[in-house]
């Protein structure tokens, strides 16, 4: 591990965009917590202070990025200057040179690794005595000899896989694998902990030997073979003792993995040039066993789906839902999980779910309640799921629970590296929020294979290496409330940017020949176009569509009053039903979405009841301050409805767009005071 390395691939990659970086994202992108990014980029600030270089400029809308200054004239330095490290990073730099190491280290080295005096060495070594004891672990301190980890084989391979894992996150480890994609682009270097391995190489081999077996893991169990096949790869070439690891037992269920260990460890030693001990094999062959996969290509365990189906009517009655549409891919997604969750629970092996505190602390009682309904399962096989195995299945669960019927207007693939519960989650959250059919969930390995008109846009919750032909946005797996607003933003400029869809004579005879076959399809095909071309055109434009609901200067206090005062000739007209006031509302109190400049606000909810095209302009005297903390005023108010499947709004919205990029027509329009005035300046946003 290098953090200071790390520090300056955060430094070049702002460099090189130029552009403000949200935290979250920028955490995303580079495997960590957006705790830790704050911390490095403080990290990050006190350097460029210390080199009286140009600073960070921090924006608490945009986010971050490296000052113009900055940009023109530097460059990053090939050997910067020593940072001080936080605890846990020089915690993390002592382990990795303590196991990478076969003989003792001295004390002196490890303060010119990590620029600390001797105290805090003593210090952290102290910490390190603690932590490693837990590991079952001993670290030997001898005067005159140096510094040691005594155990064994497999506990220091237990605790390399959490150094791994803590320090290059799935994401990094997506980034180390794909070298030839990636060129120079990847945000992380491969860790000292694997340093001279050629991760390439080992990538090609797995994927072989994945195909070869009809093994599909998720990017997690993925990465997570790589590290152990790394970790393996440099004990041997560090002469480390023989790791025995009992084999299960030697019945058919697991001869898949077995012969697939086996094939990996015999391509391993062709391609690195290396004798592997035979003991070797059981240790690759139980985390095989224990990987999780994205798909079964198995018979349906006559043991589980009963249990299964029990849970899945257990979370049905604790929720007064019914999962009948559903419950038959419920029930195989939930199998899927639970097969390699249980052999890894038989053979002592664990799995951490990424994100585990984000499900307990944001869907605390679909935890307790999934928790509640396995509860039958454990004791049908005399044994216990730990927490982070019950957030996967959590996950299944609030898929179902958010599942609802498509309201597709642009189809989107999901690439989720978590698992196939993370995944559906995604897709249930997606769908509720927003238009879009998910097309289908993929591991950021499959993406590039999928035909790309068979989607419109890629969500992912990792980044992806290399250029795409589509869009592509990348989201925290939960999908926190800032990534929903930057995907309602992407969503909007698209509807605005892109022509409806046509639905042409053609399209539509295609659509009457699913359900019937016309007698003289040429003839059906004449009269539906004569038909169409009669069809009156519907006003699009945001000037049509306002009409008279136009109210300007209003004397208003309030967001509710706004907000009342706006939606009104919307649901006078018809527009818009009685209920569509408390839907935008509720919106608004969880939401700052629909604030879409400083000083312009666009109300609207998704309401399956609207059937027509509406839009109402109100302007106030004095802003009003919007927003859950109240910080955003407002001037000037467009309220929106529309019929969920309807294309209408897409010439409006076009215009509205236009106008969100003038902003003296904006502020011309908050100050005009007829209308007149008005009109001049929605009639320069359409033309």
């Amino acid at each position: 591990m290098d953090p200071v390395k790390d520090l300056m691939k955060i430094w070049d990659y702002l460099h090189q965009s130029g552009e403000f970086h949200r935290i979250e994202p920028l955490a995303t992108l580079f495997g960590v917590s957006p705790k830790t990014m704050r911390k490095r980029l403080v990290l990050l600030e006190q350097w460029l202070e210390k080199e009286q270089r140009a600073p960070l400029i921090r924006s608490r809308s945009l986010g971050v990025r490296v000052a113009k200054a900055s940009r023109n004239t530097m460059h990053p330095p090939q050997s910067p200057t020593p940072l001080r490290l936080p605890a846990a990073l020089r915690k993390d730099t002592i382990l990795t040179e303590l196991l990478n190491s076969r003989d003792p280290i001295k004390v002196s080295y490890l303060m010119h690794r990590c620029d600390i005096s001797k105290n805090t060495v003593l210090k952290t070594l102290s910490e390190i005595e603690e932590d490693v004891a837990d590991q079952g672990l001993i670290l030997h301190r001898r005067p005159g000899v140096g510094l040691w980890l005594e155990g064994e084989e497999l506990d220091k391979r237990k605790l390399m896989a959490r150094l791994s894992d803590a320090s290059m996150g799935l994401e990094g480890m997506v980034h180390t694998v794909e070298e030839s994609q990636r060129a120079n682009q990847q945000p992380f270097s491969p860790q000292r902990l694997f340093k001279d391995i050629d991760r390439g190489s080992l990538e090609r081999i797995l994927r072989e030997v994945e195909q070869r077996f009809h093994l599909h893991f998720s990017d997690n169990a993925w990465c997570a073979l790589l590290t152990h096949l790394s970790i393996m790869i440099a004990r041997i070439r560090q002469g480390a003792p023989i790791l025995l690891v009992s084999l299960p037992a030697s019945d058919s269920a697991y001869a898949r993995e077995y012969q697939a260990a086996e094939a990996l460890l015999g391509r391993i030693e062709e391609v690195f040039h290396l004798r592997i001990p035979p003991e070797e094999l059981g240790y690759i062959t139980l985390h095989l066993i224990g990987a999780k996969v994205m798909e079964d290509v198995g018979e349906p365990d006559e043991q589980l789906m009963p249990l299964i189906d029990g849970m899945i009517r257990a979370v049905e009655a604790a929720y007064g839902q019914d999962f009948s549409p559903i419950r038959g891919s419920l029930a195989r997604d939930v199998c899927i999980h639970l097969r390699p969750a249980l052999n890894r629970i038989r053979f002592g092996m664990t799995i951490q779910n990424p994100i585990y505190e984000d499900i307990r602390s944001q869907y605390p009682g679909l935890f307790e309640k999934t928790r509640e309904a396995v509860r039958p399962l454990e004791e049908a096989l005399q044994l216990e799921l730990s927490p982070h195995e019950i957030s996967y299945l959590c996950l299944h669960f609030g898929a179902a629970l958010r599942n609802t019927e498509s309201r597709s207007l642009l189809r989107c693939a999901l690439v989720c590296g978590s698992g196939i519960g993370t995944a559906r989650m995604m897709q249930a959250k997606l769908t509720q929020e927003f238009i879009l059919e998910v097309v289908g969930t993929f591991g950021a390995r499959e993406i590039a294979s999928v035909d790309p008109s068979s989607y419109d846009l890629i969500i992912s919750s990792l980044p992806l290496p290399g250029r795409w032909a589509k869009d592509y946005l990348l989201v925290n797996p939960l999908l926190p409330e800032a990534d929903l607003l930057h995907l309602e933003e992407f969503l909007l400029r698209r509807r605005c940017t892109t022509a409806p869809a046509s639905q042409d004579a053609e399209e539509l005879l295609r659509r009457i020949k699913k359900y019937a076959q016309p007698r003289d399809e040429d003839a059906l095909l004449q009269e539906i176009q004569t038909w169409m071309d009669g069809m009156p055109e519907k006003p699009s434009g945001l000037l049509s569509l306002l009409g008279e609901r136009i109210e300007l200067q209003a004397s208003l206090k309030t967001p509710k009053e706004v907000l009342h005062r706006a939606l009104a000739p919307l649901i006078q007209a018809g527009f818009a039903p009685e209920g569509y006031e408390e839907a935008v509302e509720r919106l608004l109190e969880t939401s700052d979405r629909m604030l879409l400049t400083k000083d312009l606000a666009l109300l609207h909810a998704a309401d399956p009841s609207v059937q027509d095209v509406g839009f109402s302009l109100l302007t106030l005297n004095r802003p009003v301050a919007f927003g859950r903390e109240a910080t955003h005023p407002v001037r000037v108010v467009f309220a929106f409805c529309a019929p969920q499947k309807g294309e209408g709004q897409q010439e409006a919205l076009r215009d509205l767009l236009s106008l969100l990029q003038r902003p003296r027509a904006i502020e011309g329009l908050a100050a005009a005071t007829t209308h007149e005035e008005a009109r001049t300046f929605l009639d320069s946003a359409s033309s």
